[in-house]
């Protein structure tokens, strides 16, 4: 539901959830409509984030199905985002990953989208895929230690989306994120999110995208924030998107 380029998203930030899940699969795709209704898609990539033929490619496969309703008030995309070998090698993450995505339409100035997925690994890193230099994801540098067997997460979020007038809109953004090994962020703990952001088109080619969050983890011995430091965090943000 969340995109890559800042200006297909609700919000200036992004979700927990969506910081610890694939971002990019290179490969080949297909996406066939069935009818105004029912539409398929199946692609075949090197797994997720990594490009093909490298040492820690992998042959993985994708395979979707999207429902709209004929009032277009609801609509439904689940699938597999990623399913393959799911094996930690080459200190590269080629995770499985499942998800759905649920539309729904209360009115023409009222609606929300809510996504949720599931995504694990057989003998992950604690903190994810590591990097040459000592940059990881999770706390540290350097490779994690490696957790044996199964290791999952699970993401929740929750986008309510008001509009206000034909160049505003009010966005509520809830999001849960449950690290259930301290794979994905270096932490064992669930993450909690609360998001109010408001967007003002000034013109087609000018937004404006301020917001307040804040975060949390349900753990009280356990501090992921500032570095390990902190079991909680407050963020006030703004940006500007200019099209040309």
């Amino acid at each position: 539901m969340e995109a890559q380029l800042s200006p297909d998203n609700y919000l200036a930030t992004h979700s927990v959830m969506f910081s610890y899940d694939p971002f990019t699969e290179t490969g080949i795709q297909a996406t066939i409509m069935l009818n105004p209704q029912w539409t398929i898609e199946f692609a075949l990539d090197a797994g997720n984030d990594m490009n093909i033929g490298t040492n820690s490619s992998r042959l993985t496969g994708q395979a979707f199905v999207r429902y709209v309703a004929k009032n277009n008030n609801n609509s439904l995309w689940l699938g597999f985002n990623e399913l393959g070998r799911g094996t930690y090698e080459n200190s590269h993450d080629n995770l499985n990953h499942v998800a759905g995505v649920w539309g729904h339409k209360f009115s023409n100035s009222v609606h929300m989208m809510t996504e949720a997925y599931y995504e694990w690994e057989r003998d992950a890193a604690l903190g994810g895929s590591a990097s040459d230099g000592p940059v990881r994801y999770g706390a540290g540098g350097g490779q994690g230690t490696i957790i044996p067997g199964i290791s999952g997460a699970t993401g929740f979020v929750n986008y309510f989306n008001i509009q206000t007038s034909p160049k505003d809109y009010l966005c509520i953004r809830n999001d849960y994120l449950r690290d259930m090994n301290g794979w994905r962020t270096g932490f064992q703990t669930s993450y909690i999110s609360h998001t109010l952001g408001f967007v003002h088109h000034f013109a087609n080619w000018l937004t404006f995208r301020p917001e307040i969050r804040y975060d949390y983890n349900l753990d009280n011995d356990v501090t992921p924030y500032d570095l390990g430091t902190k079991k909680n965090q407050f963020v006030a943000t703004m940006d500007m998107i200019v099209r040309f």
